[in-house]
């Protein structure tokens, strides 16, 4: 869940049936920092910051890939090897065309 969204404890207080790890810029299990030469980095649970590479450009890509590497620690992918496939997926083919 996005720990950015100040709606969000809300929702969750109300009750939740799956495991949750939260992601966000300023707060969360995982965080995500933009450099000032716009790279990425990523900061898991365990406080180990590593590079994020993407194939696709913009903050809001790095955010929900931020997100998708939480679900997949959830689903007991090892966190290199869910980066290693962020770095070569290149998006959807016809998304916006």
């Amino acid at each position: 869940w996005n720990a950015d969204d100040a709606n969000l404890p809300r929702v969750l207080a109300r009750g939740c049936w799956s495991a949750r790890l939260s992601f966000g810029a300023t707060q969360g299990d995982w965080r995500l920092a933009v450099a000032a030469d716009g790279s990425f980095r990523i900061t898991d649970p365990d406080g180990v910051t590593r590079p994020l590479v993407l194939g696709l450009a913009g903050r809001h890509n790095a955010l929900n890939a931020t997100a998708a590497l939480a679900a997949a620690r959830i689903a007991g992918v090892a966190t290199d090897t869910a980066l290693a496939a962020l770095a070569h997926f290149k998006g959807v083919k016809r998304r916006l065309e």
